[in-house]
């Protein structure tokens, strides 16, 4: 296949999409993908009235396959569909890890490792879904300070909104597909490791660069709280006391530190930002020192800012087939002298035309920076 030619086409072999086979209608208007991390990715498309497979799409049965010159980009399915006034047929589909979406979790209580916490949501989705939508867990690499967790959940959400609020949320890391062997994998890694040779580079393939640094999530005291307390607890008030402070009956780092406090400051965050108080939750910390430990260093986070880096670049893959292309959740150097920047940073988005190549915008991950916003 052609460099900067992508084919779309269906799990049963039909080709959408095919620009070396415009004469013969092969083709949809428009189409566009977008992958981002720890989301369900996307491809959109149109499909004119004289597409020879105008009829044969099915929303949430056809599997949707785009290839490029080296291989599988995206697999997925059809997700829905609407037609307007002159028969045009706008498609979304959405990548396997919307199918995460088909099942349920219903109200459970958890206590155990991270890893096995994954193996119960997978075992469970694949108990309720077709084999074609199953996976097998893969490698687990996010980890707690104990090696320990306590989830529960008094509702029924999807699996895929339990891996978001009670994974991502609370443990950072971010989930893969991957497959090996023709078995499709589940990961469920920590940080990012595999660095993509090709480098951005200002005069190069670098063609526009916007910089967004967020500050609202900056706080430089925290007010811990712990596991929820049960009435045997020493600790545990029937009431909330008078005229007292009170806890809500979680566990507290009060008693182990100067002063009885039952805060945490930033000295580093308060001289640069003054004092902005708020309250953390740990529902899987039993002991109080842990409490201090996990919380002092969520605090040291949450005083430095968030830069976001959203560039327009050409890949240069497809100039020269020796380049490794950009990819999802990878490493790339991003070098730029007029804006000061030298630094390895992932690619956590990618928007691609797949008819007009060219047209890629990615987005390097958010990166912490030394209290600044500088990176």
């Amino acid at each position: 296949m052609a460099v900067g030619v992508y084919i779309i086409k269906t799990g049963d072999g039909k080709t959408l999409h095919n620009p070396l086979l415009k004469a013969s209608a092969i083709i949809v208007d428009a189409p566009q993908m977008e992958e981002e991390v720890n989301t369900i990715g996307s491809l959109t498309f149109t499909m004119l009235p004289n597409h020879p497979y105008y009829d044969s799409i099915k929303k949430l049965i056809t599997l949707i396959y785009v290839y490029d010159d080296d291989g599988e980009i995206f697999r997925g399915r059809v997700y829905n569909t609407t037609g307007d006034f002159y028969k045009q047929k706008k498609v979304v589909c959405q990548s396997e890890m919307g199918f995460f979406g088909d099942s349920i979790v219903r109200p459970f209580g958890y206590s155990g490792t991270v890893r096995g916490f994954i193996q119960k949501l997978v075992d469970n989705h694949n108990a309720q879904v077709d084999g074609y939508k199953q996976f097998v867990l893969g490698n687990v690499t996010v980890t707690d300070i104990n090696d320990y967790i306590t989830r529960s959940n008094t509702s029924a959400e999807t699996t895929w909104a339990t891996m978001k609020d009670r994974c991502i949320d609370l443990l950072g890391g971010y989930f893969q597909i991957r497959y090996e062997g023709g078995i499709r994998y589940l990961d469920y890694l920590a940080d990012y490791s595999v660095k993509n040779s090709q480098t951005i580079r200002f005069g190069t393939n670098l063609l526009d660069l916007e910089e967004y640094v967020d500050a609202s999530n900056v706080k430089t005291v925290v007010i811990p709280y712990g596991v929820q307390l049960d009435s045997s607890s020493p600790y545990y008030k029937s009431e909330p006391p008078e005229n007292a402070e009170y806890s809500g009956n979680r566990i507290t780092i009060n008693s182990i530190t100067p002063d009885n406090r039952d805060y945490i400051e930033s000295e580093v965050g308060i001289a640069l930002y003054g004092k902005v108080w708020c309250n953390q939750i740990w529902d899987d910390v039993t002991e109080r020192s842990n409490l201090l430990t996990k919380a002092t260093a969520w605090l040291e986070n949450q005083i430095l800012l968030s830069t976001t880096l959203t560039i327009t670049a050409l890949d240069l893959h497809l100039i020269d087939v020796n380049v490794k292309k950009l990819q999802l959740a990878q490493l790339n150097e991003l070098k730029s002298i007029p804006h000061d920047i030298s630094i390895w940073l992932p690619v956590t988005k990618i928007s691609r035309s797949l008819s007009n190549p060219a047209d890629l915008k990615v987005t390097l991950g958010k990166t912490k920076s030394t209290l600044t916003g500088k990176l």
